[in-house]
């Protein structure tokens, strides 16, 4: 395929995602269930007449990694407001961090006895998978209910919720991946609590000295272009120097960097700019997400993604509840949250584009590969054309009785 073939279909995969914006909201099906919906036939229209599209998902590893996750940690963490994050960020931790992990753990246990093969399926594999269902993308549900305006709390909550979900899902899988590959004998509890802590810590540390220096060099131009290309720039730089290079979290230095700039964005720095082009990524992302999938990956693994469509569900819901438990005992009147916040919180659980791209990172050489990445595509799915669907028409009705 020629270049000029290559930028005319990216083009037009663009502009079909603008398109079908105003028409998800119109059907009340999320985007990004659209644009797989559209990758899946456009890709069974092209084999079907003969052809091969060429595309494997495992050849997006390194895409979808170092070219769109670093964009899209930078872009969320960017937007946060953080005079309402300071105010709320006890509760953001708490259920981003302990109850995450208890989400994980339920997950994993369900879908280890459930599917029952310790050997195809050994447990480290369902704790893998759970991690990368944590992985929560709560836009979809934001935007059917507008909580931008109704609710800039609860809104606020969710994405900083998720942008911490992220972070670890995607330290967690890193980790634990290492673990599972690893031919030799195992490390103690303790060394690979030592190694987390040590890409953790890393990760922040170099974010903030990115932080610091970009901000410094910022002093010197006053030309809002070259502002925006130079935080663009070090937000891929932090990511793949800190991943590649350091051996520490790269995830975790781009989520700090982008907290520490989005404190000078009103010095001439374009929000817009760099949510457009997380947009144009997202759109990317989830349409050849949709090329990637054959029917046969939900045929053969169907007893696995019910599974993991339950246990998910349930692990969330559990999570709202003892997060709504938490806050209720801890006194806190000002941050109660109600039964309709509660709802919110459970149903907004969904993985969404970071799950996707873990899925697509996973070596062949991982026992039960397959299962996983059908699990996850299949929960994705699902969320997408059944469960933010249902959920955000029933809470939009308890909205309008209120």
């Amino acid at each position: 395929m020629s270049v000029t073939s290559v930028i005319m279909a990216l083009a037009g995969i663009v502009l079909v995602g603008a398109i079908l914006k105003p028409f998800s909201i119109l059907v009340g099906i999320p985007r990004s269930g659209l644009l797989v919906l559209l990758g899946f036939v456009c890709s069974e229209i092209i084999t079907g007449a003969g052809y091969d599209t060429g595309l494997r998902w495992y050849q997006f590893r390194d895409i979808v990694f170092y070219g769109i996750i670093p964009l899209l940690v930078f872009n969320t963490a960017f937007q946060l407001e953080l005079d309402v994050l300071r105010k709320n960020l006890a509760a953001v931790l708490v259920f981003a961090l302990p109850i995450r992990v208890l989400s994980a753990l339920l997950i994993a246990v369900c879908l280890f006895f459930g599917i029952n093969h310790s050997s195809g399926f050994p447990f480290l594999v369902a704790l893998l998978l759970g991690g990368i269902l944590t992985a929560t993308d709560p836009d979809n549900l934001i935007e059917r209910l507008n909580l931008h305006e109704n609710n800039t709390r609860l809104c606020v909550i969710l994405r900083a919720e998720s942008l911490l979900n992220d972070v670890v899902a995607i330290m967690f899988f890193s980790l634990l991946l290492t673990l599972i590959l690893m031919t030799g004998e195992l490390p103690s509890l303790g060394a690979i609590v030592a190694q987390f802590l040590w890409i953790s810590i890393g990760g922040v540390i170099f974010g903030v000295l990115a932080a610091k220096i970009s901000t410094w060099v910022l002093r010197f131009t006053n030309h809002e272009a070259s502002k925006n290309t130079l935080l663009l720039a070090n937000a891929y730089l932090v990511f793949i120097v800190a991943d590649k290079f350091l051996a520490i979290s790269g995830v975790a230095a781009t989520l700090v960097f982008g907290l520490m700039i989005s404190r000078i964005k009103s010095e001439k720095l374009s929000v817009p700019l760099f949510a457009t082009l997380a947009e144009i990524l997202s759109v990317l992302l989830f349409f050849i997400a949709g090329m990637t999938v054959t029917l046969a990956l939900f045929s053969d693994r169907w007893r696995a993604i019910l599974l993991a469509i339950f246990a998910t569900l349930s692990a969330r819901f559990i999570s709202a509840y003892i997060f709504s438990a938490a806050v209720y005992l801890s006194g806190n009147q000002v941050h109660r949250v109600s039964k309709h916040e509660r709802s919110i919180l459970g149903a907004s659980g969904t993985p969404g584009a970071v799950a996707l791209a873990l899925a697509l990172s996973l070596p062949v050489e991982l026992p039960g590969w397959y299962t996983v990445q059908a699990a996850v595509y299949g929960v994705v799915v699902f969320s997408m054309f059944l469960q933010t669907p249902i959920w955000g028409a029933r809470i939009s009705r308890l909205e309008s009785v209120k």
